[in-house]
């Protein structure tokens, strides 16, 4: 009987390839399979665009007046100006620059001279009354976090000093994405989500564990990476961070290149534990576009404080900077306390 059925089945087969239907059916398969096939690769999502909290505004792009590929634009207010440190990306090199930030305009950039082509992902903090720069570098074929002290030179800063920083165990071959705030005139990194590990600088740029503990983060995304340096707001710290596509069991893995955006809250006091987060992905509309931005990286830099909303710069696509609005009340409503 199975006999029969299946040299049926095969003579029907045979009989069907043959007709003049059999390429329209064939390409309309494979062209439909090879479109969903990259709808996912390039989307790098599974559920639908419901599963985001669109609570990012406004998204506008950082005009420069300097030819390049500029990115990762973190932006600071410091003694009555706003300071912008961007990401210069030129082949397999990739340099720091600074300048004035006004109206998405970021105008009289210079570079900052850090002895190295391999400066990454700068971030601005005010350290004890100076401008420092937070980024990362090559340092023996590992990357490295380090601190550039800039001074104030005319109309522009220079770099100062530069500290190359260490941490108490074992350092990973690449560190970065250290998350910087200031407390009492100390300055201390988020360097890890979970556990939740917070480091304490020292004047040699030594960093010693200063609270390690374990926690349940809720949701699928318990690996959180740094994003912008974490701000005083509202008797909190608040600040923004990324998540790797891969890393959470919602997100397909294939494209390494989809990074989506968080926000949480950690005591204002030592030790600093963390108190709230978003758990859902915020984003703007067609900040996942899947032709316009096929890289998809929404990388956060930068956080102002403005009064009843939050301006955050992010780094996009590895190809610009972009600044965009959130509400305090509509963000702080959408965090999950934990």
């Amino acid at each position: 009987m199975r006999f029969t059925i299946s040299t049926s089945m095969t003579a029907t087969y045979l009989k069907y390839i043959d007709s003049p239907w059999k390429w329209f059916f064939f390409y309309f398969a494979l062209g439909l399979g090879t479109f969903c096939y990259l709808f996912l690769v390039l989307f790098g999502r599974i559920s639908s665009f419901s599963s985001f909290d669109n609570l990012l505004k406004d998204p506008k792009t950082i005009r420069l007046f300097e030819a390049g590929i500029f990115t990762n634009g973190a932006f600071i207010d410091f003694q009555g100006e706003q300071w912008m440190a961007l990401r210069k990306i030129d082949k397999d090199r990739s340099y720091i620059y600074l300048g004035n930030y006004s109206n998405e305009i970021v105008s009289n950039l210079k570079r900052l001279f850090l002895r190295s082509e391999h400066a990454e992902d700068p971030r601005l903090i005010v350290y004890k009354g100076q401008l420092v720069c937070v980024y990362n570098d090559l340092k023996m074929g590992q990357r490295r976090m380090h601190l550039a002290f800039l001074k104030k030179e005319g109309n522009s800063y220079q770099v100062e000093k530069i500290q190359s920083l260490t941490k108490e165990e074992v350092q990973k071959n690449t560190e970065k994405n250290w998350v910087p705030f200031v407390h009492d005139d100390k300055l201390f990194f988020l360097y890890e989500t979970n556990p939740w590990t917070v480091l304490e600088h020292h004047e040699d740029g030594h960093c010693t564990i200063f609270t390690k503990k374990e926690l349940l983060i809720p949701g699928e995304t318990p690996k959180l990476s740094g994003g912008s340096p974490a701000i005083n707001c509202n008797g909190e710290y608040v600040g923004f961070f990324h998540i790797r596509s891969g890393i959470t069991r919602s997100y397909i893995s294939w494209n390494r290149y989809v990074y989506f955006v968080g926000a949480y809250a950690f005591d204002s006091k030592p030790p600093f534990l963390l108190k709230r987060m978003t758990i859902k992905p915020l984003s703007y509309k067609g900040a996942y576009h899947l032709i316009k931005n096929p890289k998809k990286i929404l990388y956060p830099v930068g956080v102002l404080d403005k009064g009843e909303e939050l301006f955050v710069s992010m780094g996009v696509n590895d190809d610009r900077t972009e600044v965009v609005r959130v509400s305090k009340e509509a963000l702080f409503c959408s965090m999950v306390d934990l």
